[in-house]
């Protein structure tokens, strides 16, 4: 598994002061929308991760985010969507 990455420890290629200043307001802005999230489920997790994508943008980074992928496999009323909320605690 790899090692998660956090938003502050990209690195910053701006030379401009006013663009460094756009970037540490975006990245704390993505940094403050998940800590507020706590578990509060998927319906929530899917525009954060497009403000995360939006952040890296501005800055110029590429978005490549090591997003979690899962696939749950079963017969009709075998629990599956049971499974994926027990992970997004739901």
């Amino acid at each position: 598994m790899q090692a998660v990455r956090r938003i502050g420890d990209l690195p910053v290629y701006s030379e401009n002061r006013q663009t460094r200043i756009n970037e540490d307001f975006l990245l704390k802005r993505a940094r403050y929308s998940f800590a507020k999230m706590g578990n509060r489920g998927m319906e929530d997790l899917i525009p954060l991760v497009n403000q995360m994508q939006d952040a890296f943008s501005a800055i110029g980074q590429n978005a490549n985010l090591d997003l979690p992928q899962i696939a749950v496999v079963g017969g009709q009323s075998a629990g599956k969507s049971s499974v994926l909320e027990n992970f997004v605690g739901k």
